[in-house]
């Protein structure tokens, strides 16, 4: 059907000649560029809207990795705020044992000390017996 169309067209430009008919085949040429510039137009608006779909969904995730990537962060340092701390108790701590060993040393001398001398004391009674 459209062969028959573009025949009758062409018979209705047979007066025209040759500039008649080339310029319809540029007319025809120049339409099918429109269509087709349209077509790529659609098509183009479409790849960026899927362009801009996929961004957004990018940036979604990035924010939320920055702010898991935030949280991680925030609980390591926590954690070595903790162990700093911790080391630090562990510091005063040992001190502290060292003391009291001392102290128990001290003690412990003291004892054997008293015990001597309740020991020289009794065997001094025991030889004026």
């Amino acid at each position: 059907m459209e062969h028959l169309a573009f025949v009758s067209v062409l018979e209705k430009l047979a007066p025209y000649g040759v500039p008649g008919i080339m310029a319809f085949l540029w007319w025809l040429s120049i339409k099918s560029l429109k269509e087709a510039y349209a077509a790529q137009d659609k098509a183009n608006t479409k790849i960026l809207e899927h362009y801009q779909k996929v961004l957004e969904l990018y940036k979604t995730d990035l924010a939320s990795m920055n702010g898991q990537m935030s949280q991680i962060l925030k609980e390591m340092s926590d954690k070595y705020d903790a162990n700093a701390r911790l080391v630090e108790m562990y510091g005063v701590l040992t001190q502290r044992y060292a003391e009291r060993a001392e102290s128990l040393e001290r003690l412990i001398q003291c004892s054997i000390q008293a015990m001597q001398g309740a020991t020289d004391a009794v065997s001094k009674c025991e030889g004026k017996k």
